[in-house]
């Protein structure tokens, strides 16, 4: 609830008519695109609408009506090296979740351009997209990120700039974004490593004024190690992001006998810029042969991962940090599921309904997103035509007034 400080200090002219609370309280409700015009109304309008404190209060109203953003992608040669062309879709999640049949077709859209610093979505917070563009040579590969609210149309006046050497594979890198809650800020985390020499390096850049790419203390453990785009990119939650990794260096892929003692999560805080090591689940008692996966679910981090061949388990972790606050969430088969686990990828599940009823779970690199209904052990099937478009790379996104 917004000071009545806020109320008063708000004294145009429809508060003649109406009282400003239920003026502002109608205004919160609405979404950004009629916003916007709303603020060409009046100098009195504009400044409301333009308020730090009304863009809290507005977001707080439509964290209640969330989207899911995907991307696709489609790339184009050039000269020398190739570009980057993609548009974003997004799903307002209360629909989809009861009309699973909705289509990329139908759905609003943002076309990313190459040419605006934007191709690819490394994540989504409070509204604002982390964008990230990237241009390839013979030798090199140039990165450019940015900040985007799509709701608003505005761009970050300040992005980072990264150049990555290829002649020097098999070299990984891996994008992050995230918020730091003690200075309010965005930040981008790069790691990067070599997997001949296990060499890493860990950079991390704020979004504000004459920032720069700054390296940061070394992970203590290795992130697991994986080219498939999206899978343990680093997963934002309360200040920090989160990899899966292995306690020692010769142990980087899942298929060189790592045990289930050597798998862990490192997380790593924003504003104190330290690491932490949280333990998997004491339920996780095998390392199976597909990729486990960290997430979040309902604001809480969570753990998936394939057990036996047979089930595709969730956990999620109620109280981040407290490892024994650790609760399987999910166990369900996969011919429940109806999966061909001989034609298989790893799954991820994207999001949980407010009632933990239903689960969308995505395909790691497909096309194809299933929606499990737990209380009738019941799945349906969202497909998507265009083959560049993946779900498990789908992002959770609230609209917002939010500067970049």
């Amino acid at each position: 609830m917004m000071s009545s400080s806020f109320y008063d200090s708000q004294s145009w002219l429809l508060s003649t008519v109406f009282p400003n609370e239920l003026v502002i309280e109608i205004l919160v409700r609405l979404p950004v695109k009629p916003l916007m015009r709303f603020k060409c109304t009046s100098k009195s309008w504009n400044c409301l609408i333009s308020d730090p404190t009304f863009a809290i209060l507005h977001f707080n109203k439509s964290s209640q009506n969330p989207h899911l953003t995907v991307v696709w992608e489609q790339r184009f040669r050039r000269i020398i090296g190739y570009g980057v062309n993609a548009t974003m879709f997004y799903f307002p999640l209360t629909p989809f979740l009861k009309n699973p049949s909705l289509t990329v077709a139908t759905a609003p859209s943002f076309p990313l351009k190459e040419q605006d610093y934007a191709s690819w979505v490394v994540g989504s917070i409070n509204g604002i997209i982390c964008l990230r563009s990237s241009y390839f040579t013979e030798a090199d590969e140039y990165s450019w990120l940015s900040l985007w609210n799509p709701a608003t149309r505005l761009t970050s006046r300040h992005g980072a700039y990264f150049r990555a050497a290829r002649y020097e594979e098999p070299l990984i890198y891996k994008y992050a974004f995230g918020y730091d809650n003690l200075t309010r800020t965005y930040k981008a985390v790069v790691f990067c490593e070599d997997g001949e020499t296990m060499s890493r390096e860990v950079g991390i850049y704020s979004f504000h004024q004459k920032s720069r790419w700054r390296k940061i203390k070394d992970f203590p453990d290795y992130p697991i190690l994986t080219t498939r785009i999206g899978a343990n990119d680093g997963v934002y939650l309360n200040g920090t992001i989160n990899w899966l990794s292995v306690r020692n260096a010769r142990a980087l892929y899942l298929d060189v006998g790592i045990i289930v003692d050597e798998m862990v999560i490192n997380s790593l805080d924003l504003g104190s810029e330290t690491y932490k090591q949280l333990l998997l689940p004491s339920g996780f008692d095998e390392v199976p042969d597909m990729y486990p996966s960290v997430g979040v679910l309902k604001d809480c981090l969570c753990f998936s991962h394939d057990c036996k061949g047979t089930h595709f388990v969730v956990w999620v972790m109620k109280e981040f940090g407290v490892e024994v606050s650790w609760t399987q969430f999910l166990s369900i088969g996969y011919n429940d599921l109806q999966v061909d686990i001989k034609n298989f990828s790893p799954l991820v599940p994207v999001f949980v309904s407010k009632d933990d009823d239903v689960v969308v779970i995505a395909k790691l690199n497909e096309t194809q997103a299933m929606l499990y209904y737990r209380r009738d052990n019941r799945v349906e099937r969202t497909e998507i035509a265009e083959p560049s478009l993946s779900w498990n790379l789908a992002n959770y996104y609230v609209e917002s007034l939010f500067l970049p």
